[in-house]
């Protein structure tokens, strides 16, 4: 983790969330006087489950992972996040505790914002509002199809959703960045790490897919949404 010196104020900034386009120089300077910037390494982590939350964070670059650990110490990871994700948004208006962990995929810049500054800029610019809700709402439609999935769905078709969502929702791409591992499929599925190496290499053996040591690249798109629709 390391603190950079390069961050702009929001207003003169060229890289910051299109959600703050909406707010005024005022609004900007509000947010641009309580915000640093922090650069993180694949790995490392960002905040921990339990943790006080002060901040809302947003993503510059890089990806990030979600995640949620039981008493035991084994993750299900919830999602994958990148650049424009705000990332806090229930935190701060409940108990100002993390519910969840985030760790870096890859290289991060996260901007760091005060909570109790957003929160002032969120109650008086109405289209900021609105925007922060459609996000707000937005990941809450991802959490639903992911529970309908692990709930009613067997190996194969929570294998075929995991890589369908990489595709469509985060890379927007066939192929899967090489972050994206057995051991992630695993950790978002809810499927054992073995039996998602026999399924994605049974998906490979069909064509569905080309399942390499640093490489997922979906080659037959309607082949799995039709496994993912049987379950």
């Amino acid at each position: 983790m390391t603190l950079t010196s390069d961050c702009k104020q929001c207003l003169a900034c060229n890289n910051r969330s299109p959600m703050f386009s909406v707010l005024t120089e005022q609004e900007l300077l509000v947010l641009g006087e309580v915000r640093y910037k922090v650069h993180f390494k694949p790995g490392e982590v960002i905040f921990k489950q339990g943790a006080s939350c002060h901040n809302i964070l947003s993503i510059r670059s890089g990806f990030v992972k979600i995640y949620l650990e039981d008493e035991s110490g084994r993750y299900f990871t919830v999602k994958i996040s990148s650049v424009d994700e705000l990332i806090g948004k229930t935190s701060i208006f409940l108990d100002k505790r993390h519910h969840y962990s985030v760790a870096a995929l890859t290289d991060v810049d996260v901007c760091f914002i005060d909570a109790e500054a957003f929160k002032k800029v969120l109650f008086t610019n109405k289209k900021f509002g609105e925007l922060y809700a459609n996000s707000w709402g937005e990941s809450n439609i991802i959490l639903w199809n992911r529970i309908l999935s692990l709930a009613h769905k067997q190996m194969n078709g929570k294998i075929a959703d995991i890589l369908l969502y990489l595709s469509e929702s985060v890379f927007q791409n066939l192929i899967l960045e090489n972050f994206v591992t057995s051991k992630l499929i695993s950790e978002m599925s809810g499927v054992a790490k073995d039996n998602v190496v026999r399924t994605l290499s049974k998906f490979h053996k069909e064509k569905i897919i080309r399942f390499l040591k640093d490489e997922i690249v979906i080659l037959n798109k309607e082949r799995l949404e039709e496994i993912s629709k049987k379950g």
